[in-house]
């Protein structure tokens, strides 16, 4: 008697500790999940009867495991007069964020724009136009 109850112990505790090592499994790939889709790159197009703008964000994580990202902004835009398109002009800017993954924002100290990621279709929202994730 004595035998099975130290091994329905026994089983009884290597059950308690898988299912506390899945639910600490789950809550990590919980607070990850945010973040381990945000790197990568994201494409805009706008297009009207004034102009064409072309728009990537290429976004990378700074260090391991962190919420720290360097953003580079590259841009193409054509002006479209009496229906023809001009020469491209193009313009790039990068700038390191911070991820807050209770607002799914990347943010930089003193600079205006934010970033608004959204996890649940994989897309960018920036200043009224909306990227869609390449890779």
């Amino acid at each position: 008697m004595k035998k099975t109850s130290i091994y329905l112990l026994i089983a009884g505790g290597s059950s308690l500790l898988l299912l506390i090592a899945m639910a600490i499994t789950l809550l990590r790939s919980g607070q990850k999940e945010n973040t381990d889709f945000v790197p990568g790159i994201y494409a805009c197009e706008a297009i009207n009867e004034f102009c064409v703008i072309r728009d990537t964000l290429i976004i990378r994580r700074i260090g391991l495991g962190g919420n720290d990202y360097g953003i580079t902004r590259k841009s193409a835009f054509q002006r479209v007069m009496m229906g023809k398109k001009g020469p491209p002009e193009f313009q790039q800017v990068g700038w390191p964020a911070t991820y807050q993954p209770a607002r799914h924002w990347l943010t930089q100290e003193g600079r205006a724009d934010t970033i608004l990621y959204s996890p649940r279709n994989n897309k960018m929202y920036k200043s009224g136009f909306i990227y869609q994730k390449l890779e």
